[in-house]
């Protein structure tokens, strides 16, 4: 396996110090009204359409010698379009694998040498990056397979009454669902506990779990939802606390030190939390410490706060307005955007049905950020908060769908926020086909820049590779 950024030492302390209510701000800052949730979720998840896919591509079985493929053997992968993470278009072209990684790209009629390789035909169909879910939630607890009997609850109250331990085996499946549904990189949005992401990524790395690569996060740090590893209360208004809590993601090796920076939903509670003075610890004690800064930011001062002070990644920002853009676009270079979709996709595709004027206010909102951000050219990852009931793992595509379908987004805009942006969050060679970037990849039948939905059909995903290695091949 390949081994990347995050330290891995996290997991011999896998379940040493999970505490239950670390938890608790990660599913609170999901920010969606649980009233909302269960009134979608009583008309079951919603999938995107199947597209009919052409007879040739539907039967079209790939070798079975390419499951006998492995990092240390060469591959060349011919008779495929290819998606290379940038392009608006499919090419014709050629893939060579060496090592885990893409050495050789032919575009057109060029061929590439075969000598000492495996030689797969991919009969016609698309290769693309393997895409990178930029806002997830691993122990959330719901996937499209397996959930947590009914009486359990909403994710809210499953979070609170269940053991980490629980939680923690919640993560470890969803990881592979993440996977085999094509998703070969998360970024963690908040874990539940300071040691869950570096646990689950250690085993992911060294094979023992299969799972997508992974860009680890803490808690989520809030004043009034969440404790420390430390048993303490994370108070807004104390520097020291802020302090502790980045120092503490640093000790237990993730990457991301999480802050809900305003009140978790759109539909209330939408303050600031925190003072610049705090915050400005809380950057201090980051770049020292070489973590990142992830933030909830919901309304306007959140969001400008997050932009002041050194967040990476801000998560939803309904509070954009012209002023605001400005200044992220001053940072564009910087910084990341994930506006989080997944409830407004699933009530959109559902024909707005029942009926919420609240969800209907919050598409007009988003509708206007994100042609904002597109005008500025600021960068946006996909990823839903998905793992509720009503947006359950595994239907994660359903953003890419809705993007296009509800938001008038092009297909391959989307597709390059979920490839090329998503690399460049994780900070790996990874969401290009290009020479020197890592081999993972896709084979999926039809044409995802005519109809983006056929990603959304497992069974249209016919290989997932991960640096090299088949994950999953299907035919």
């Amino acid at each position: 396996m390949v081994n990347d950024s995050n330290s891995s030492a996290g997991d011999d302390r896998m379940v040493q110090d999970l505490t239950r209510r670390d938890f608790m701000a990660t599913a609170a800052g999901a920010g969606l009204l649980v009233a909302a949730g269960q009134s979608l979720a009583a008309a079951g998840p919603a999938t995107a359409p199947q597209a009919a896919l052409p007879v040739a591509l539907k039967h079209a079985a790939l070798p079975p010698a390419l499951k006998e493929a492995g990092v240390k053997t060469p591959m060349v992968i011919r008779n495929v379009r290819i998606f290379d993470g940038e392009r608006p278009e499919l090419f014709p072209g050629q893939v060579r694998i060496e090592n885990g990684k893409i050495s050789a790209v032919a575009i057109g009629s060029e061929k590439l040498s075969g000598e000492g390789a495996q030689i797969v035909d991919g009969r016609g169909a698309t290769l693309m990056p393997g895409m990178v879910d930029g806002h997830a939630h691993l122990a959330f607890p719901f996937s499209i397979d397996r959930s947590p009997p009914r009486e359990m609850g909403n994710v809210v109250e499953i979070v609170l009454q269940s053991p980490p331990e629980y939680l923690m085996f919640y993560a470890m499946h969803n990881a592979s669902v993440m996977i085999d549904h094509g998703f070969t990189s998360a970024y963690s949005a908040g874990a539940g506990s300071m040691s869950m992401d570096a646990a689950l990524k250690s085993n992911i790395d060294r094979g023992i779990l299969p799972g997508p690569r992974l860009v680890s996060a803490s808690f989520e740090g809030d004043a009034s939802l969440v404790s420390g590893a430390s048993g303490e209360g994370l108070q807004v208004n104390d520097p020291d606390d802020v302090r502790k809590h980045v120092n503490n993601s640093a000790d237990h090796d993730v990457k991301v030190a999480k802050f809900i920076l305003s009140g978790p939903s759109f539909f209330n509670d939408v303050r600031a939390m925190y003072s610049d003075s705090v915050l400005a610890v809380a950057r201090e004690t980051a770049e020292a410490r070489g973590v990142w800064l992830s933030g909830h930011s919901r309304p306007t001062e959140a969001i400008r706060q997050g932009l002041r002070y050194g967040f990476r990644v801000l998560y939803h920002c309904d509070g954009f307005d012209e002023e605001t853009l400005d200044m992220a676009a001053a940072r564009k270079n910087e910084i990341f955007i994930g506006p989080t979709i997944g409830g407004l996709a699933v009530y959109l595709g559902r024909n707005r049905q029942p009926k919420m004027p609240m969800m209907d206010q919050m598409f007009e909102v988003y509708h206007r950020n994100i042609e904002g951000l597109r005008k500025r050219g600021i960068r946006m990852v996909t990823g839903g908060d998905y793992g509720f009931d009503m947006m359950p793992h595994g239907t994660y595509a359903n953003d890419l769908v809705g993007y296009v379908k509800h938001f008038g987004m092009p297909s391959h805009e989307v597709l390059r926020m979920a490839t090329r942006n998503g690399g460049e969050q994780m900070d790996l060679p990874i969401g290009l086909v290009r020479q020197g970037y890592l081999a993972d990849l896709l084979l999926v039948n039809g044409d995802p820049l005519k109809d983006i939905s056929v990603l959304a059909t497992k069974s249209n995903i016919r290989m997932v590779m991960k640096g090299g290695a088949i994950h999953r091949l299907d035919g």
